[in-house]
C-alpha cells in the first residue's frame, strides 16, 4: 500500500528511471530524468489515482478520504506537519532531516494523492526547514497553509514563504493587549500584528494570492477583546477573521457568558464574508468552559472531528491523527506510510472511544466540514 520510502537520498529517489509511468531506455543524459520533471510526473500519477478513488471507490461505497472503513481505519483528508515539536509535549530527539521529510511526503502524497498541507507554528521561531518543506509541497501540488503563532515572520521571512508557494496564513491573536494574547499564545502581541502585516505586505509585493486569517481562541477572559480583534484584523488588511475554542480548557468551569452567542452573530452579520467562524463554535466553547478540567477542548454529543482528517506527523517523526493521544510509532526510513497508517487500530480506537470536544483552528479549520455524527 503506498510508495515504500527508501533509504536513499531525495535527490537519488526522484532520478531514478524505474518508477512507473517515467521514461524508459537510454537517453542522452544517461537517462537521469529531472528532478523537477520526476515530482511532477509523481504528483500527476497520485492526482488521478485520487480522482479515480473520489469517483469509483471499491465496491460502490462512498469517497473514502477523511471516512472511517468498517468503523475501524480512517482514510486521512489533509497532513499535518510540525518539523519543530516532538509528539504530545515529549522532548524533541533525533528530529527528521530534509531529505526525510521529503520521503515521508513522497510516499504519502503517491498514497493519498495531493492533500492539503498545514505546516504548524508553535514555537519562537518557525524551524528553518519550514520554507524547503512549502517548495516541496507546492511542486506535488498540495495546497500549503500555515497556521499558529507568528514563528519570528518578518518582512524577509514572509516574502520567502509566500515565493515558496505558501497559499495561506492563519495565525493567533489572543487579544489586543499584551497580557490576553500572552495568555492565550504565550507570545508577544507585538511580534503576531508585525508578523500578520509582514504576510499582508509580501502578498501585496508578490502579487500574488495569499489568504491571510486572524484566529482568536475565545477564553473567559480574552472574550471581552472580541470585538476589538475583529476591528484589527480589518484594519490590518487581513483577508478574515474567525473566533475558535481554545486549545486546552480552563483549570475550573466556567459559565459560558450569556450574550457571547449574540455578540459572534451580530459580528457575522457585520463583518460578511470575513468572518469565518465556523458553524457550531459557540456550542464547542460552551463544551470547552464547562469542562474546566485544563484538558484539550472539553466534552461533548458529538464524535471527534479530528479522526480521519488528518495525518499528523511531527518533527521526531512519530505520527498520527489526533495530537491528544499516544502516537502510532515512528516513520523510519523504509516505511511505508499506508501500511503504517493501517496498523494503528489502538490509536483509532482511542480516538473513537474519547469523549472530548476538539475543535481549534489546528485540528477543524475553516471550510473543513467535520464527518461527526451523534454518539
Amino acid at each position: 500500500m503506498g510508495y515504500r520510502i527508501g533509504k536513499q537520498s531525495p535527490t537519488a529517489a526522484v532520478n531514478r528511471t524505474d518508477l512507473p509511468g517515467l521514461p524508459q531506455g537510454p537517453c542522452p543524459n544517461h537517462c537521469r530524468v529531472s528532478t523537477l520533471k520526476t515530482i511532477e510526473n509523481l504528483a500527476r500519477r497520485a492526482r488521478y489515482a485520487r480522482r479515480a478513488l473520489l469517483a469509483d471507490p471499491p465496491g460502490g461505497a462512498a469517497p473514502l478520504v477523511g471516512k472511517w472503513l468498517g468503523r475501524r481505519t480512517p482514510i486521512p483528508g489533509r497532513i499535518v506537519v510540525d518539523p519543530s515539536r516532538n509528539w504530545n509535549g515529549l522532548p524533541q530527539s533525533d528530529p527528521l532531516s530534509l531529505d526525510h521529510w521529503q520521503e515521508i511526503l513522497l510516499a504519502t502524497v503517491e498514497w493519498l494523492g495531493p492533500l492539503p498541507v498545514t505546516f504548524l507554528s508553535r514555537s519562537e521561531k518557525l524551524s528553518p526547514l519550514v520554507p524547503d518543506l512549502i517548495r516541496f509541497t507546492n511542486r506535488l501540488e498540495c495546497a500549503v497553509s500555515l497556521y499558529g503563532v507568528d514563528g519570528g515572520i518578518d518582512e524577509d521571512l514572509a516574502l520567502q514563504l509566500v515565493d515558496e508557494g505558501l497559499g495561506r496564513a492563519c495565525l493567533v491573536l489572543g487579544g489586543v493587549t499584551p497580557d490576553l494574547h500572552a495568555e492565550v499564545s504565550g507570545r508577544s502581541v507585538g511580534r503576531t500584528t508585525a508578523a500578520v502585516s509582514a504576510l499582508v505586505r509580501a502578498r501585496e509585493l508578490r502579487r500574488v494570492v495569499l489568504d491571510v486569517v486572524v484566529d482568536f481562541p475565545c477564553t473567559p477572559s480574552t472574550a471581552k477583546d472580541l470585538e476589538a480583534v475583529l476591528g484589527w484584523a480589518q484594519q490590518a488588511g487581513a483577508d478574515g477573521f474567525a473566533v475558535s475554542p481554545p486549545f486546552l480548557s480552563p483549570a475550573a468551569p466556567v459559565h459560558l457568558a450569556d450574550d457571547l452567542a449574540d455578540r459572534v452573530a451580530e459580528l457575522e452579520s457585520a463583518a460578511g464574508a470575513f468572518h469565518r467562524t465556523a458553524k457550531g463554535t459557540v456550542g464547542a466553547l460552551r463544551a470547552t468552559w464547562a469542562a474546566g478540567d485544563g484538558g484539550p477542548g472539553g466534552h461533548g454529543p458529538t464524535r471527534c472531528p479530528v479522526a480521519g482528517l488528518r495525518l499528523d506527523i511531527r518533527g521526531c517523526g512519530r505520527f498520527g491523527s489526533c495530537p491528544f493521544h499516544r502516537s502510532m510509532g515512528r516513520l523510519e526510513r523504509g516505511a511505508d506510510v499506508g501500511e503504517a497508517w493501517a496498523r494503528s487500530r489502538e490509536h483509532f480506537e482511542a480516538v473513537r472511544s474519547c469523549a472530548r470536544f476538539c475543535r481549534h483552528q489546528e485540528l477543524v479549520p475553516p471550510g473543513l466540514a467535520p464527518p461527526w455524527s451523534p454518539r
